[in-house]
């Protein structure tokens, strides 16, 4: 099931900006320049329309691509009833501070 995660990683969301700026840059260029060809300004929104839904379906979903540098997470340390008093297990914060 891991393909299907939905957790994007930071230089995956760095691929994903640059590469919507990308799209988007190109496909306002072309429909300016074809726009001007044709003398018709829908012709530029509709292209430029099109490069949203490409830029969409590229950028918004999760890719392998885009999750390539995942963060390995540390463990939660988890202290038995018994040493926290008789009440549910906690979360121990101890040796927290040696990673801030």
């Amino acid at each position: 099931m891991d393909y299907f995660s939905d957790n994007v990683d930071y230089q995956g969301q760095k691929k994903a900006e640059v590469l919507y700026q990308v799209i988007m840059i190109a496909f306002a260029v072309i429909g300016t320049v074809y726009g001007f060809y044709t003398q018709r300004f829908s012709d530029t929104l509709i292209i430029s329309a099109a490069g949203l839904v490409v830029a969409g379906l590229v950028c918004i979903p999760s890719w392998p691509f885009l999750r390539k540098n995942q963060l390995k997470w540390l463990n939660t340390i988890m202290v038995p009833a018994e040493e926290a008093g008789g009440k549910a297990p906690v979360v121990d914060k101890s040796n927290v501070s040696r990673f801030l």
